[in-house]
């Protein structure tokens, strides 16, 4: 079992998006300020194939990071709590 999520790469902490690089972002356009970024959350033993697997299969080859705050428990929680909205 593994979760997937698009995340913004930023650096320093802050950031603006503008809604010209917002709409760019949904037409595959990257901006150079705001790299765009997919984060992985899976079993510490099979990370690493699968982020080369999900970076294989995505058509922008955006860099797959590990954030410790995007876990399974937390994609799981938030998934379950969606579907009771």
């Amino acid at each position: 079992m593994f979760y997937v999520r698009e995340n913004i790469g930023v650096r320093g902490g802050r950031f603006m998006v503008s809604s010209g690089e917002r709409m760019g972002w949904k037409q595959g356009r990257l901006a150079r300020r705001h790299l765009q970024v997919l984060e992985l959350a899976a079993l510490p033993s099979e990370w690493e194939r699968i982020a080369k697997l999900v970076h294989e299969v995505d058509a922008l080859k955006r860099p797959v990071r590990n954030n410790r705050r995007f876990t399974i428990t937390w994609a799981e929680e938030t998934l379950r709590k969606s579907r009771m909205d």
